[in-house]
């Protein structure tokens, strides 16, 4: 915080600028004796203020968030709010740099990543339905209570107003074949009305991946056939499966159809259509039958060990680059013990 203010004059020795060009220098620079200050035009351009991510209101509309180092100090659930902060706070397509041991892995449904190696991620087009309102705002609308004709107003209905677009989500989840959209790590993002009838919730602790919750009798096939799409990265039918709804053997046919435009906001994520087997296959779509199950695994089984070498690997780096820095922070406090007892 004590920052802020020198910060916000701009003013730096000469030193800082070694690595700055000549030209630049001229261009955004006065010098001032042995300083260099930035041009009047280009600070005030330029808004340096004090800002608590966790609780005051997040800015909007930003190009670039550089946030590092700052985020391995909070737990899980601040981390996530952390990063629904930002999402709401970046545009479409804007960009969020992170420290080098942190990620925005776990919030796929909010960001793409642009750039592992530099921690890099683009903020993807979701719409957010609710944003919290920080601990610090109070609430300042008078609280008014109201009947109709003796009703409380909690039994009241009123007339709900939706869109055109909202309309044709509704009418497409009512008609169209039941449907799933998840990312990357299986999570589902959204299910349409009917899509519930292919998932099971089992015991135990709550989950949103798709290979826990949907029927035994499609995991196997569903796995394989996602990988086809990844591997092909094209469309992909798995036909004639049979599953068994309310004691009941029902021949149903699974659409898997993944994103993979550069640029595109929904990037990453897949769509999963049930529909009942009647209609012939389309020809320009892979159908899983063409290679055994068993050799789409192994391919399978190799690309995750060659994912979990490359996390090892790079959690030895990261491991490596801690253990310098502490041994750096233990030189750091020898020097200060010894000034301190001379």
């Amino acid at each position: 915080i004590g920052r802020v203010p020198s910060s916000r004059g701009g003013r730096g020795p000469l030193n800082d600028a070694a690595d700055v060009s000549p030209e630049r220098l001229r261009r955004f620079f006065n010098a001032e004796g042995d300083f260099y200050r930035v041009r009047r035009e280009i600070r005030e351009m330029i808004l340096f203020a004090t800002h608590n991510f966790l609780k005051d209101p997040p800015f909007s509309h930003l190009d670039m968030i550089s946030c590092r180092n700052v985020m391995i100090y909070l737990n899980n659930t601040a981390q996530e709010r952390v990063l629904g902060t930002f999402h709401f706070a970046l545009r479409p397509g804007g960009i969020l740099f992170l420290g080098s041991a942190e990620s925005a892995d776990n919030a796929t449904d909010f960001y793409l990543p642009l750039s592992r190696e530099f921690h890099m991620f683009q903020s993807r087009h979701v719409t957010i339905h609710s944003y919290p309102v920080p601990e610090s705002v109070p609430n300042l609308a008078p609280r008014i209570v109201s009947t109709i004709n003796g009703t409380p107003p909690d039994q009241t209905k009123t007339r709900e107003r939706i869109t055109f677009s909202d309309l044709h989500q509704r009418l497409l989840e009512e008609y169209a074949p039941p449907s799933i959209v998840f990312n990357e790590q299986y999570n589902i993002v959204h299910l349409s009305e009917r899509a519930g009838r292919y998932l099971q919730i089992g015991g135990g602790e709550l989950s949103q991946n798709l290979m826990h919750m949907v029927r035994e009798e499609l995991r196997l096939e569903l796995r394989s056939g996602i990988y086809q799409a990844l591997q092909r990265q094209a469309p992909v039918e798995i036909r004639d499966l049979i599953v068994t709804i309310a004691d009941q053997p029902e021949k149903i046919n699974l659409h898997i159809r993944p994103v993979f435009r550069l640029g595109d906001a929904t990037q990453g994520l897949f769509l999963i259509v049930f529909d009942k087997a009647s209609e012939p296959p389309d020809p320009g779509i892979v159908l899983t039958s063409h290679e055994p199950v068993a050799k789409q695994l192994e391919e399978e089984l190799n690309r995750i060990k060659a994912h979990l070498r490359a996390s090892t690997e790079q959690y030895e780096f990261q491991a490596e680059e801690l253990k310098a820095s502490n041994e750096e922070l233990q030189a750091m406090n020898e020097e200060l013990r010894s000034a301190a007892e001379e």
